[in-house]
């Protein structure tokens, strides 16, 4: 009974809270993006491409200002003064001149390019703009046609216009506490937990368009919200399961196995994520897998190899249509894009287009003669 009275007591509390930051830390009046940088990100920042939060000058401004976070809009790129406040004079235990709690999720070391260094909004022409470089400890200019790191801010105080692990129902809210998926209509008897499941958060990198925060445990779409957890005490097998918010309780809809899982994308009713046996934050993905649940059907389906053990080959989505979703193939050993290639619903893979050179914008592209208006991912997972 006191339990329950503590958990409506929490069920409360979740409501009127604004803050559910898993991505970010407020500094003052800032709030700073704070997304660990993956093993992808070094490779676009060595091999001087552009995708995920590596960018040129302009498309900087493009990533931050679409970039949905923890719930908040409103971001652009962090300026010399916000990236100064968070240097330090001493460098860490990782050898960047930047506070603790940034320096772990900083991009890593070596390579290429053996450098850290990050765009600002500040502008001194249309050529040149400021940078801040966390490795040597330095401030100053370079052309914009350059590729830097990126990292968004926002003043404190703006609309917040979802938050994660809280979904809003009709007449009650589901919720996450210690690890368990619970619900509440506001009253003693209405706040009970679905089930014995312990939750796995749906990890998002980078995603400014997927309308889901960065790390969340519950995604609702439509009236149904879902959610990855494991049974019990069996951690050998990730489950996918849904609800609609009642006292029924979730449903279980496929597993994944003994992975984790990852940047999702809505296209129309079919959620695609990605798996491995670790998040690319941790360590790159030495297999990637990608899985699409259709909502419709209610069916999990496996649809195939993004990243192989053996293989210096890639795929990762750039765009979406209304009812497909579209990769590029990425080859390490040529360093080229060898085409563009669509998620088949029966056959997983199939490519549709080659280029010897690939375009900076496709706007469309020929399926089975039928032509799709493509919409860019704003970046990549």
């Amino acid at each position: 009974m006191m339990k329950r009275r503590y958990l409506l007591g929490v069920a409360l509390w979740i409501t009127v809270q604004i803050l559910y930051a898993q991505g970010t830390v407020t500094i003052g009046k800032t709030m700073y993006q704070n997304q660990a940088f993956t093993a992808k990100d070094k490779h676009i920042f060595d091999t001087d491409w552009e995708g995920l939060r590596v960018w040129r000058w302009s498309k900087a401004q493009n990533y931050c200002e679409k970039l949905k976070l923890d719930g908040y809009d409103g971001w652009r790129v962090a300026s010399k003064k916000e990236l100064e406040k968070i240097m330090t004079s001493t460098p860490s235990e990782s050898g960047l001149y930047v506070k603790l709690e940034f320096s772990k999720k900083m991009p890593p070391l070596g390579g290429k390019y053996d450098d850290v260094w990050f765009w600002t909004r500040d502008s001194k022409s249309s050529k040149v703009a400021a940078f801040v470089n966390f490795k040597k400890h330095k401030v100053g200019w370079a052309e914009k046609s350059y590729k830097g790191y990126v990292l968004c801010s926002r003043n404190v105080g703006k609309t917040v216009k979802q938050q994660g692990g809280i979904v809003k129902l009709k007449r009650s809210i589901l919720f996450e506490y210690q690890k368990k998926v619970w619900r509440s209509d506001m009253t003693q008897k209405g706040t009970m937990r679905l089930g014995n499941y312990s939750l796995l958060y749906f990890y998002c990198q980078n995603f400014p368009n997927a309308s889901i925060p960065t790390a969340s445990k519950l995604i609702k779409h439509k009236k149904t919200t879902y959610f990855f957890a494991y049974k019990g005490k069996n951690k050998k097998s990730l489950n996918l399961y849904r609800t609609n918010g009642t006292t029924k309780g979730a449903k279980k809809v496929g597993s994944i196995g003994n992975h984790v899982a990852y940047s999702p994308i809505w296209v129309g009713d079919k959620l695609y994520f990605f798996s491995s046996e670790s998040l690319p934050q941790q360590d790159y993905p030495a297999e990637e897998k990608l899985w699409m649940f259709d909502t419709k059907t209610n069916r999990l389906r496996y649809m195939g190899e993004t990243v192989t053990n053996n293989s210096y080959d890639i795929l990762f989505p750039f765009a979406q249509s209304k009812t497909k979703l579209f990769f590029k193939r990425w080859s390490y050993g040529k360093g080229t894009i060898a085409g563009v290639w669509v998620v088949d619903q029966q056959k997983g893979f199939k490519k549709v287009k080659s280029f010897k050179k690939m375009p900076d914008h496709l706007k469309s592209i020929k399926v089975a003669g039928k032509n799709y208006k493509l919409t860019p991912l704003k970046t990549l997972p």
